[in-house]
């Protein structure tokens, strides 16, 4: 059969075919692991005792037996659909790590997105060590990363496409156990430092920590990021502005709360600093006569833009 008409059929294979067919022989594996796979979306759910994998709208469920105590072998489920296979000398997040591995080690594979929607306590090491195992950087535009410590998200970050990925969005949110202030500086640091953060559009990190308990300092050398935190008082949104200047590689900046903000309160603060805009109500003018940038402020009920011009 010509190659050209093989490849036509195996494009309109859906997931499991292609795992099947890439079993036939070294060949096939190799010619079909090169083919661009037809999804711009995959999301990874990792639980304890099951993983779900979907490319785009098209769920791959791993699920162990639970073990008798006659069992000698662990029995793990792969359902797709209707479809389901027992394998045998097999755990879930093995399995999963395993068919994430050929999926996002295709060299023509280019995604829009990956979420991590959630990786248990004892498997986030085997997706981290599955994703540093891939050759290349992975293609993909937006990571979406729900941390759920101690999930290595440097890591994970470090194994995407520079300049590729345009967006990170992290959601630290399940933070099972806190931690101290001074590693997770050192945690920070070392993510905004990889070329990754540098060159992305916009880094967002959601946290439910208080201000006086997130590491601010670490964001001084971020371009572009986003702050999202549960509760913002007038105190906690001064004290950023009024450091604002030694934000020094600072390009744009949004502050979020999920509650809204004393916007009356905080303008009338900003007076002692900053300008109005005539015709924009709802924006300010900062110039710090030490520095060779303004910063344009706009406000929201929910947010605040900062960015940074030349004088």
């Amino acid at each position: 059969m010509p190659m050209n008409v093989f490849e036509k059929i195996i494009g309109n294979l859906d997931l499991m075919d292609r795992f099947i067919i890439r079993k036939v022989s070294k060949h096939l594996r190799l010619f079909t692991d090169r083919l661009s796979p037809g999804f711009k979306l995959v999301t990874i759910r990792m639980y304890e005792s099951a993983t779900t994998v979907c490319y785009d709208q098209n769920a791959t469920a791993y699920s162990n037996r639970p073990r008798q105590f006659y069992d000698k072998i662990d029995i793990c489920f792969v359902e797709i659909g209707d479809e389901r296979v027992e394998i045998k000398n097999a755990t879930h997040d093995q399995l999963a790590a395993q068919d994430l591995k050929i999926v996002l080690g295709n060299p023509k594979l280019e995604l829009e997105e990956i979420e991590i929607e959630r990786c248990c306590f004892w498997h986030s090491e085997r997706l981290v060590e599955m994703m540093k195992s891939i050759p290349s950087p992975i293609h993909v535009e937006c990571l979406k990363v729900l941390v759920n410590n101690p999930l290595k998200e440097l890591e994970i970050i470090g194994c995407m496409r520079p300049r590729v990925l345009k967006t990170i969005h992290l959601d630290m949110e399940n933070h099972g156990d806190k931690l101290e202030r001074a590693e997770m500086k050192k945690r920070f640091d070392a993510m905004i430092a990889t070329p990754q953060c540098q060159n992305v559009e916009m880094m967002t990190v959601v946290t439910y920590l208080k201000m006086e308990e997130f590491p601010m300092g670490s964001f001084l050398l971020a371009p572009r990021f986003t702050l999202n935190f549960e509760y913002l008082s007038v105190k906690d949104v001064m004290n950023v502005f009024r450091n604002l200047p030694k934000f020094a590689a600072l390009d744009h900046f949004i502050l979020k709360s999920d509650q809204k903000l004393n916007l009356e309160s905080i303008r009338r603060n900003l007076n002692q600093r900053f300008s109005a805009i005539p015709d924009r109500p709802d924006c300010m003018h900062y110039w710090d006569r030490k520095s060779p940038f303004s910063f344009e402020v706009r406000f929201g009920e929910l947010e605040i833009h900062v960015v940074k011009q030349q004088v």
